[in-house]
């Protein structure tokens, strides 16, 4: 089991803007899938102490990895994949950092979980202990992306920071 303060530290010397560009590497999506993991099988208070403890940057690469890993199951219509952008999503606690941020995000998730066949209301309210009443509402109307084609013709969310 890897310490959760050595993945925290790991995320804080990211590179944001080099993630946005070129994705996030693959030993930052294994330590993120770790944390996620931790998190989704944590108790209720446990989940709030791992939320609120969370560092601005680490909390912004955990959100570049929602919709790195909502791409995946868009992509594979991967439901385990789906799942783990919904927690990634909760742990990286946008809601109150800046709900603004979340439409997107939340657009994304929607997205993805119709490509995988899957209801995402039911599939938040399963894995989200506390979902706020203002996610709940953007969840009922979300704004779908825009989705384009990357070089190899898979389907991808579109990002102004990326070259598609």
């Amino acid at each position: 089991m890897h310490d959760w303060n050595e993945i925290i530290a790991d995320l804080e010397r990211q590179d944001i803007h080099r993630l946005l560009t070129h994705g996030v590497p693959e030993d930052t999506v294994a330590k993120i899938k770790l944390l996620c993991v931790a998190y989704r099988d944590a108790p209720p208070e446990e989940r709030n102490t791992m939320r609120a403890g969370l560092p601005r940057r680490s909390s912004a690469v955990i959100s570049i990895f929602s919709v790195h890993i909502a791409t995946v199951a868009m992509q594979q219509k991967d439901k385990a994949a789906l799942d783990l952008a919904v927690v990634a999503f909760d742990l990286s606690d946008i809601m109150t950092i800046d709900y603004r941020d979340a439409f997107g995000h939340v657009g994304r998730l929607a997205f993805a979980a119709k490509e995988c066949g899957v209801d995402l209301m039911e599939r938040v309210r399963a894995l989200v202990h506390d979902i706020s009443p203002r996610l709940m509402d953007m969840l009922a109307a979300p704004r779908f992306p825009r989705v384009v084609r990357d070089s190899e013709g898979n389907m991808v969310f579109w990002n102004p920071w990326r070259k598609q």
